[in-house]
């Protein structure tokens, strides 16, 4: 049986390849499709497995979405299938001018929709195929099949296209576990941003930002001054999240009141009330 490997990285992109596997499988059930974190068995080398799968398959699907572009196991596992085989780059919620400074703008690119979608796989039973499936029924399998995968697809799209920054009032600190349980959601981080910089960055891009608070006096200021200025010049149109891990005073409170403004004071908040502000 033709072996067709699937790659990914990072959580959406995982669960978007996961809805293709299962698709792909109802459409053509005469190619195996490989994917990492299903078909590894317990105990294996991982790393070799997937090794040997790169080898094994006859082409490649890379699941390519906002927030893995630079991807290197994208890179390399494209590389590595391009050696021999068919690369296919698979696009979603991307454009091929979002791959212009990546390896992968080199590889003939599919938007994800309906029709792109058709053709790359008609394109796969004809190249692959000794005995390719006939054009018709090709095409009745797919067309029985899509519309229940696009419903699955849609909503992880809608999360990758919002966006949270952090600020930081004097240095960037450390915020990787709080910005990995976001970025399990699917949610993307645009550039981190000290607080001098606010007033000289387009902060149009930005869905929500996070304001890490240090509980200091100046602190207390500083998030004054940035919600007076996102509320002149944005309209309160950004919400902010401030992470403080103690209480927050309630002068300070009752100042940013009047803006879509929540305090959380830990890693779970964070991501339960940007869940909130971002649905």
């Amino acid at each position: 049986m033709t072996k067709i490997f699937i790659s990914w990285s990072k959580p959406i992109s995982k669960s978007i390849a996961e809805e293709l596997k299962f698709f792909l499988r109802q459409v053509h059930q005469e190619f195996e499709f490989f994917l990492s974190n299903h078909n590894i068995p317990h105990g294996s080398l991982w790393a070799q497995e997937i090794e040997n799968n790169l080898k094994d398959s006859k082409a490649g699907i890379i699941c390519v979405t906002p927030d893995n572009i630079n991807s290197p196991w994208l890179n390399y596992e494209a590389g590595r299938l391009s050696n021999s085989n068919r690369v296919y780059v698979l696009l979603f919620g991307v454009t091929i001018q979002d791959l212009r400074d990546s390896p992968l703008s080199l590889f003939q690119t599919t938007e994800f929709n309906k029709e792109s979608i058709y053709w790359m796989l008609k394109g796969i039973n004809d190249d692959l195929r000794s005995s390719p499936l006939e054009s018709d029924v090709l095409e009745n399998s797919f067309k029985m099949f899509w519309e229940d995968f696009d419903k699955k697809i849609v909503p992880k799209l809608g999360q990758l296209k919002k966006k949270i920054g952090w600020v930081f009032s004097k240095s960037k600190i450390d915020v990787s576990l709080e910005s990995n349980l976001l970025e399990e959601k699917g949610y993307v981080f645009l550039p981190s941003l000290i607080l001098p910089e606010i007033a000289k960055t387009d902060l149009t891009n930005y869905d929500l930002l996070i304001f890490y608070h240090n509980n200091s006096v100046e602190d207390h200021q500083a998030i004054k001054d940035v919600i007076d200025y996102l509320e002149v010049t944005y309209n309160t149109q950004i919400p902010i999240i401030l992470y403080i891990e103690s209480r927050l005073p309630d002068d300070l409170h009752k100042e940013c009141s009047r803006y879509k403004f929540v305090a959380a004071n830990s890693p779970g908040k964070i991501v339960d009330n940007a869940e909130k502000y971002l649905s």
